[in-house]
């Protein structure tokens, strides 16, 4: 008897997971719509074409890199300084370009890293809210 309630147990959760990977929000999915997925050319592109780059390191899957995007990133105020200091934001998938996070040593998404002349200035692990974005790339 208690074999059948741990199968069952264990099919009800295999269920739960199916229907939640299934049914995830795709309207507003981390790297694309708003600001697309880069790949290892358009960083090397990026690099040769200006001096500052912002690397967010995250994946779909993470929610603290959504939030990153859609409550900071996607801010009109960051939008306007990044722009005013001419600085290059670029998303890498960690899921899409392992070798990318492994060569940066990302450990942990969000990992942020910005770069000056491709040598990293500063990096900053996890979710920061759009003030504190801000006073970062100052």
């Amino acid at each position: 008897m208690k074999d059948i309630t741990n199968i069952i147990i264990a099919s009800v959760y295999l269920t739960l997971i199916f229907y939640l990977i299934n049914t995830e929000d795709k309207s507003n999915p981390i790297f694309t719509n708003k600001i697309e997925s880069t790949k290892t050319t358009d960083l090397i592109k990026a690099k040769s074409e200006n001096n500052k780059i912002i690397i967010v390191f995250g994946a779909k899957w993470c929610f603290w890199c959504k939030k990153l995007e859609q409550e900071t990133l996607q801010n009109s105020k960051v939008k306007e300084n990044i722009s005013s200091k001419s600085i290059k934001l670029i998303f890498i998938d960690i899921d899409e370009e392992p070798n990318l996070a492994l060569k940066n040593k990302v450990k942990s998404i969000p990992c942020i890293i910005l770069q000056d002349d491709d040598k990293e200035e500063k990096r900053h692990i996890g979710y920061m809210g759009f003030r504190e974005f801000i006073s970062w790339i100052n």
